[in-house]
């Protein structure tokens, strides 16, 4: 039990190092006051791995808060846990240096330890009250919907599809999705048929042996000339749902898992942020 614990001192001097004093923090008294400069978003993501096509949107509202803080440390109760804790490391320190060191020599440490211990605390009982007023900022996020509005439209080609709330563009979106992402494909080059072997002729003497063309070719894929991008529009803007050449491999096997598979990729998601006026989708905030 000793070996794991912590002396008061040492304990107060690691929140100060690690930056969490206000752990001793007494009266603590907080007020939250609204900032002004509310802002409201609409994000549109496309999640690569879905089996059919669809949007997820989400729109929110973000603004931040002044948190107004007052409270005192080293107070009435600072001092007495202190006091207590003094007196506590002082015995235990001293009950374990007066131990033989010949019959525990790992208790002369740890009585050390605590003897010093003790005197930091003994230092601390008299550190004078401090009243702490402190003010910071924190960021508030408010979810206001989980379903597409009305306005949303995805190009696809230069076509435009309207997005229904459930992120859904209808089946004749579909197929020009799908045909869309058929495009990106590349298609396996052919393969050159195994050179000739002519009528052997032997090299002149001390001539390098070479070898003028190979047997086999690899299997190479050809050059791949991708689709224009695909575009979501809200309310007269226009952003790109960026996706790469492996992000469109991926997509297109988890439609249709019969197409080889592709290199992994870290994204999940091909994501579009719009900016909106506050209120825009029902909630007027208010500072």
């Amino acid at each position: 039990m000793l070996l794991t614990s912590t002396g008061c001192f040492t304990t107060w001097a690691t929140t100060r190092l690690a930056g969490k004093s206000a752990a001793w923090d007494e009266k603590v008294r907080e007020e939250t006051v609204p900032l002004p400069g509310i802002s409201e978003r609409l994000v549109v993501a496309l999640p690569l791995n879905a089996e059919t096509f669809r949007l997820e949107c989400h729109s929110m509202q973000s603004a931040k808060d002044a948190v107004y803080r007052t409270a005192y440390r080293y107070g009435s109760g600072w001092k007495k846990g202190t006091a207590i804790m003094f007196l506590l490391e002082a015995a235990v320190g001293t009950a374990l240096l007066a131990t033989s060191a010949n019959e525990k020599p790992g208790n002369v440490a740890i009585g050390a330890f605590f003897a010093a211990d003790a005197l930091g605390t003994g230092v601390l009982f008299f550190v004078p009250r401090k009243e702490i007023y402190r003010r910071d900022e924190k960021p508030v996020t408010t979810d206001i919907r989980s379903d597409c509005p009305d306005g949303l439209v995805l190009d696809i080609a230069g076509e435009q599809f309207p997005v229904d709330a459930a992120g859904r563009i209808g089946e004749i979106g579909n197929a020009a999705f799908d045909a869309w992402l058929e495009a990106g494909q590349p298609a396996p080059a052919p393969v050159p048929a195994p050179a000739q072997a002519g009528p052997y002729v032997p090299p002149a003497y001390g001539a390098p042996i070479t070898q003028t063309a190979p047997m086999t070719a690899a299997v190479a894929q050809a050059p791949v000339a991708l689709p224009g991008p695909l575009l979501i529009s809200f309310q007269g803007k226009t952003q790109e749902l960026g996706l790469g050449y492996i992000d469109r491999c991926v997509m297109n096997h988890a439609r249709h898992p019969e197409t080889a598979p592709c290199s992994s990729t870290t994204n999940t998601l091909a994501t579009a942020l719009f900016e909106v006026p506050v209120g825009t989708f029902g909630t007027v905030a208010t500072n």
